[in-house]
């Protein structure tokens, strides 16, 4: 790798004289704190310690213009950030500043262990125990001593404090004195270390009421006695051996898990009832069901407390550790099979607090409960038994390497379970699926593949029947990845561009490279050729950075900008919610966004947030159509000739401003705002302009953030009655379309044409101004979604639909947009550019997804169109972690070569965005897959998951256009036309059908996309349709294959953990308890028995406790679904025969139906696996399937 870090702008001397200048500037009694300086520009917490280097050398131009820019230029390098190097610690400077001053000390931080106070190292030793990040607690505390003690429970007598202020003080003009989080905080970090080390000693006696007020009372405990103290000991011997833990490793976690400055002191005895709670809470977090009753607790406390020493003594003789197995012959099935799916590292490294790659054997069954993974006594001692080193520690990069290495039995279970019904070949002969390496790819790079082995030729793609297709994630947070803040090496070539990555041919000799896309050859730049060697590769070109992410020099853009545009014309107890989730989520706002609001009913009002005297709005008719120039003309923008279309100046801010800045204006116009007062006469709907609103937010974007990071954000509660756009009118015996009515044409369906070329032409507007809009839709009924749709999709807004503002669907949904990542900074992407380069072998058909076509024309642009085409580069105005974009492929050659085809393809995605850091950023991923001349070799590579939802995607955008029966008919001939090729079988013999494994889910997954609501509109109204297939074109293929075949767990006495198990009417039985989740809906179903059971209130009786926890565990699971998804589903808790439980009925599979019991429908004889439905079951479905495929 080659690190391109500039060289430094001034000398040493230049950054020393600098700070005696400003030193001597700043010297005297109340001068201004210099972080103040930079916090206020940041608009953040205490806490923060570093700005961006542009910040840093603004504000001291401004503030000091007699340094020279050599200077500070040389200050920033000295205090520039090592973990970010685009940010300058500016506490390190102010630190040194003061030290010239003679304020403070320069190196209090760095003191050793004997140097700190007794009473701060007890108040750093119960941060320590109680994982508290000191600088936050001070900063909570406004850096109070008496507060921070306060909150750690810790005694702090006022000559401790005094100590405190004197070492950590920090003089705030007319505050007092408070302390600096900054160097108390080194100084802990300087604790922790030493302590870790075992570098903590005591040199003095603590005093009388500092011990007491550390530790508690001891308890009255009997006369040390013999009885039941060797079967005891037996028995926690016996616990030890099984989790591999020795007499030193107990020992050491006392020393660690009991907090006591009386064992500290005397080094080997703790307080009794310490002594009985440590050892509880050592065997409480190893499992929850223990060989050692509290009895056996009682009775070891009783003979060897205080001192724990005698007891590590006494459990000397503990039976030899059993010796590591092989991963190999560990069980995956149990609980590595779970922790598969789960990313476990992050979770470990959270306990390694010194970073030695082992976790304690305690501390594994909260790791595992932080995975959301249900460990058992058995799970947690295999695992112990597996990676234990003897001593009380677990090796977890081992474990967590055995869980990757298992993933190729997970796939295997998994095809096996949810595919019994197909007759699988299982022969030595056929090659396995390399599913494993699927997985991995997606890890790497977010991209899956429907076929790894690709066609040489277009008669081949043609045989294969699925295209050939990826589903790329362009923010996935991808293990591996590595950002660098440099430009990135493109290719020479004009119609090329590509980025150097590690398939690029290299000459060590001529110092070139060779582009693998159009074979041009092109010289290292001179910082790459002067060090680049076979032993020193750059990033680029070593094989484990396929995907890198460029944080570019000297591209910095403005803050994002966030327009809220809010339908007054709703009933005033919606109106109240809306406004109360509007003000909760402006405080989750990074303070330096920039918001406005617009307000619409009859009339739409865009609101002055600049004018703090007095409010003021300036308002548009609703019935009339008005362009971005009337915007700027009516807002009083000087109007020029910008070719960016921005016209900038100080009158944007009146209307659109930091957060900082408009708080209270903003707050107090959602505070006054109202009802729309426009009288609605009975039988009649509210006005609404929403298609004005619209036009007018996005021209006030157009004029005053043109290609920015800007998000307008359209809160409706109903339709569009009035004006263009309209979708219905205002006599309430009019209804809204159905299907049924756009089918036909009905005269309520037509507003739906013209509103559709209006929402497209605003569309169009908001991609060429580069912003993304947003739809947040709540109404019991229609709101006019299914014309709107095209807004979001053109832009990649987010959509959420729900029945009302209250609901917890609605305001979950609004607020996980403005989540924080673990740098503080919004997880989305703005005003982005996505281009795809292929090599010559190959081109590109299209794309589908939340994009448009840069209509770009270059070689790589197929003749076969599908989605988005004719381009290999889209925009998007918005984009997130999970937004994903399905590319579709097809072979140059038209038939196969005489000597052979090309034996390997490259395909390269390159997506530029703005980060809301204030960087542009550039992730580009480069992927190669290898080619094939036999079908059967390409067999091999089929990827039927990634397969079935590219096939969704491209069946949804048919319908657009074509009948959804006839998308269905095409759906099914695909089906056929694949089985009746990769299936081994004798012509018109379905008994001698077989399917190979990689193909097995595919025909289940298809059976349940044709009863899905994205093919049938059956019990749908046009805005539900649309919201599903909005919503399936930008989530990722996990979330698309749960929209397509939802997943079912079973909660029951008799099974344990919860169960996976098949979709169909066979699972519903009366002594369970069902968890769906289809992805919209959430839903917990209880059998007959069960709900019989809580209705009588077991669960209310303390004998009961299992039942309490069965009914409990679903809800858990079902929370943590509803906290990790967006948009978020709606829950749903029922009971069998329940009104509801029509959202489980409807997708599992009808194997029994009253059409197929023995007694008809009029007997009633029906257990609970009965569904009322005349559809085809899945076991009709494949046997028809086989029929039509082995057919001559």
């Amino acid at each position: 790798m080659v690190n391109k870090c500039q060289s430094s702008p001034g000398t040493t001397d230049e950054s020393e004289s600098a700070l005696q200048l400003i030193a001597s500037k700043c010297h005297g009694t109340g001068a201004k704190d210099l972080r103040d300086i930079f916090q206020h520009t940041l608009k953040s917490c205490k806490q923060r310690t570093k700005c961006f280097r542009e910040v840093f050398v603004r504000k001291l131009t401004d503030e000091f213009p007699v340094l020279s820019p050599g200077q500070i230029e040389a200050l920033a390098e000295r205090y520039k950030s090592l973990s970010h190097p685009e940010k300058v610690n500016y506490w390190d400077f102010q630190r040194d500043v003061d030290a010239l001053k003679g304020e403070r000390p320069k190196q209090v931080w760095a003191c050793r262990s004997s140097d700190i106070p007794e009473a701060v190292r007890i108040l750093f030793r119960a941060a320590f125990d109680q994982r508290v990040d000191l600088r936050e607690l001070c900063a909570e505390a406004d850096g109070s001593p008496w507060r921070i003690a306060q909150r750690l429970n810790v005694h702090l007598s006022g000559e401790d404090a005094q100590t405190m202020m004197d070492t950590f003080g920090l003089p705030t003009a007319g505050q007092g004195f408070t302390m600096d989080p900054y160097r108390l905080h080194e100084a802990y970090k300087r604790f922790v270390w030493n302590f870790s080390h075992n570098d903590f000693r005591i040199t003095k006696p603590a005093t009388e009421s500092v011990a007491q007020d550390w530790a508690p009372q001891p308890l009255n405990v009997q006369a040390k006695s013999t009885e039941g103290v060797e079967e005891a000991l037996a028995r926690l011997k016996h616990h030890m051996a099984a989790y591999m833990i020795s007499p030193a490793a107990l020992a050491d976690y006392f020393e660690v898990n009991v907090p006591s400055a009386v064992d500290r002191m005397r080094g080997e005895t703790a307080t009794i009832d310490l002594f009985r709670r440590g050892l509880s809470n050592l065997l409480s977090a190893l499992t929850q069901d223990t060989p050692l009753t509290q009895a056996d607790v009682n009775c070891l406390t009783a003979h060897f407390a205080p001192s724990y020493r005698r007891l590590c003594t006494a459990a000397a003789g503990v039976p030899t550790p059993v010796p590591q197995i092989e991963l190999d012959s560990l069980d995956p099935g149990s609980i590595l099979l779970k922790a598969s799916d789960v990313h476990l590292m992050p979770h470990c490294k959270a306990f390694d607090n010194n970073r030695s790659g082992c976790v304690r054997v305690w501390d594994l069954s909260q790791i595992l409960a932080r995975a959301n993974i249900h460990a058992s006594q058995t799970d947690v001692q295999a695992l112990a038994q597996a990676f234990g080193r003897g001593d009380g520690w677990i090796d977890y990069t081992r474990m967590c390497k055995a869980a990757e290495r298992s993933a190729a039995a997970i796939w295997s279970s998994v095809i096996e379970t949810l595919c019994g019904r197909v007759k699988l070949d299982n022969g030595a002969n056929v090659p396995a699926s390399p599913l494993w390496l699927t997985v991995k790819q997606d890890n790497l790079n977010g991209i899956r593949f429907s076929w790894n082995v690709w066609p040489t030729n277009k008669l081949d793609h043609t045989r294969i029947v699925v295209p050939m297709g990826a589903l790329y994630t362009p923010l996935k947070q991808t293990t591996n990845l590595n950002f660098f803040e440099y430009e990135p090496v493109q290719c020479r070539t004009r119609d090329c561009n590509a980025i150097l990555n590690p398939y690029c041919v290299v000459d060590l000799r001529s110092k070139t490279w060779a582009c693998p896309f159009c074979l041009q050859r092109n010289s290292f730049p001179q910082m790459y050729a002067q060090v680049i060697s076979e032993t020193m590769l750059p990033a680029e070109l070593q094989p484990q950075y396929t995907t890198i992410e460029y944080i570019l020099p000297n591209q910095a853009v403005q803050p994002p900008v966030f327009l809220f545009v809010v339908d007054t014309s709703i009933y005033e107890e919606e109106l109240e919610q809306l406004k109360d989730s509007l003000q909760q989520c402006l405080s989750m706002m990074p303070p330096d966004a920039l918001v406005g609001l617009i307000t619409y009913g009859t009339m739409c009002y865009v609101h002055e947030l600049g004018n703090q005297d007095m409010p003021k709005a300036y308002a548009f008719r609703g019935t009339k159509e008005i362009s971005s120039q009337q915007v700027a003309q009516q807002l009083g923008f000087a109007v020029r000739n910008d070719p960016r279309g921005s016209t900038g100046g100080q009158g944007s801010r009146r209307f659109l401003l930091p957060i900082e800045d408009c708080e209270y204006a903003i707050n107090s116009v959602l505070d006054d705002l109202q009802k729309d007062p426009w009288p609605v006469a009975s039988g009649k709907r509210p006005q609404k302009c929403t298609g004005v609103a619209m036009s007018v937010a996005v021209g006030l974007m157009e004029t005053t953030h043109m290609q920015q990071s800007a998000r307008v954000m359209l809160f409706t509660g109903g339709p569009c009655t009035i004006g263009p756009g309209m979708v219905v009118g205002t006599d309430m015996s009019e209804p809204i379309r159905s299907h049924v009515d756009l089918q036909r044409e009905e005269k309520n369906a037509r507003y739906t044409k013209p509103a559709m070329k209006y929402y497209n032409a605003i569309a169009n507007r908001a991609v060429h101004a580069g912003m993304a809009v947003d739809i947040l839709a709540c109404n019991l009924d229609q709101v006019g979604l299914y014309e709107m749709k095209v807004v979001s999709e053109k832009t990649g807004g987010a959509v959420v639909l729900s029945d009302s503002f209250s609901m917890h669907v609605f305001k979950a949904s609004f607020q996980k947009m403005f989540e924080l990542d673990q740098d503080g900074y919004l997880q989305m992407g703005f005003n982005s550019k996505m281009d795809v380069l292929t090599s010559r072998e190959f081109k590109c058909c299209g794309c589908i997804g939340a994009c448009t076509s840069a209509a770009k024309k270059t070689s790589s642009v197929a003749e076969t169109e599908i989605g988005e085409s004719g381009t290999t580069e889209w925009t998007m105005g918005g984009l997130d972690r999970d937004t994903t974009y399905a590319f579709y492929f097809e072979p140059t050659a038209t038939q196969a070569a005489s000597g052979g085809g090309p034996r390997q393809s490259y395909l390269q995605f390159q997506t530029l965005y703005n980060h809301p850091s204030g960087r542009k950023r550039l992730r580009v991923t480069t992927v190669s897959t290898r080619y094939a001349d036999q079908i059967s070799d390409i067999a091999t590579g089929f990827d039927q998951e990634a397969a079935a939802v590219l096939m969704t995607r491209f069946a949804v955008t048919k319908c657009e256009t074509e009948d959804p029966l006839d998308v269905m008919r095409w759906v099914d001939r695909m089906l056929i036309r694949l089985i009746a090729r990769f299936a081994d079988y004798r012509k018109d013999e379905p008994n001698s059908f077989r399917l190979a494994k990689e193909f097995t889910i595919y025909p289940q997954l298809i059976y349940h996309l044709r009863r899905s609501s994205f093919l049938q509109t059956f019990n749908a109204s046009p805005d539900e349709t649309a919201y599903y297939r909005t919503i399936l074109m930008r989530e990722n293929t996990n979330n698309s294959l749960v929209m397509i075949q939802p997943a079912l767990l079973q909660y029951s006495f008799e099974e344990g953990p919860p169960q996976p198990v098949l979709l169909d009417a066979s699972s519903l039985k009366p002594n369970v308890i069902l968890l769906l989740d289809s992805y919209f809906h959430v839903v917990i179903w209880r059998g007959e028995t069960i709900q019989a059971w809580f209705e009588a209130g077991y669960q209310d009786k303390e004998e009961y406790a299992n039942f309490r926890q069965l009914l409990a565990a679903p809800e858990q699971d079902a929370k943590a679904i509803l906290n990790d998804r967006f948009p978020v589903p709606k829950f749903v808790q029922t009971s069998q025969g329940g009104s509801q439980a029509r959202f489980l009925t409807s997708k599992v599979n009808p194997s029994v139906t009253q059409n197929s019991t023995s007694g008809g429908f009029g007997d009633g004889n029906y257990d609970g696996s009965v569904v009322l439905t005349d559809d085809v079951s899945l076991q009709k479905f494949i046997e028809c399937l086989i029929k039509l495929a082995v057919q001559s």
